[in-house]
């Protein structure tokens, strides 16, 4: 049990850092250290229950809300299977395959850029189908200077979408 002594201060700790998705400071106020809801559940850690289902929900949507760009590629997953993208954002890839494991390393090439993008992907839907299973990977990995090549990638097929044409 905690001993309540210790938390003798009044500063409201700002935990956005540690949540991940929150762009925001999100604070657990004083009295919730203080406070019990319950018998054996103070206030602070339905707090922290809250901030973090609310930092998971806001990821979910963000995933939702990416802008995606079609891309028709080859995947190869670190077990030699090969697979094909058929959209790409900044968050992960939608893919024809299906799943090896529940978090792949794995390699794919972006037109005009000459090198293959590595990164680390966890699996986070998948609909079987005879003919052709499609499942969605996050990216869990993946360096900087690779996002920024994929960033470049759909902005340009946006540019080319928004064109009239002729």
């Amino acid at each position: 049990m905690l001993d309540t002594r210790l938390l003798d201060f009044d500063i409201d700790v700002d935990i956005s850092a540690i949540l991940g998705k929150s762009d925001q400071p999100v604070l657990l106020q004083a009295e919730d250290y203080l406070a019990q809801a319950g018998q054996d559940c103070p206030r602070w850690r339905k707090a922290l229950l809250k901030a973090q289902w609310d930092d998971v929900c806001k990821g979910r949507e963000d995933r939702r809300r990416a802008i995606r760009a079609p891309i028709l590629s080859s995947l190869y997953a670190q077990s030699g299977d090969r697979m094909t993208t058929t959209n790409i954002s900044l968050s992960g890839l939608r893919v024809s395959g299906r799943p090896i494991e529940s978090m792949m390393d794995i390699e794919f090439k972006i037109p005009g850029v000459k090198f293959p993008i590595d990164a680390k992907a966890e699996v986070v839907s998948f609909q079987d189908s005879p003919v052709l299973p499609i499942m969605g990977l996050r990216f869990a990995n993946i360096d900087r200077p690779y996002l920024d090549h994929i960033a470049q990638y759909i902005d340009t097929r946006r540019q080319q979408s928004l064109k009239p044409s002729a």
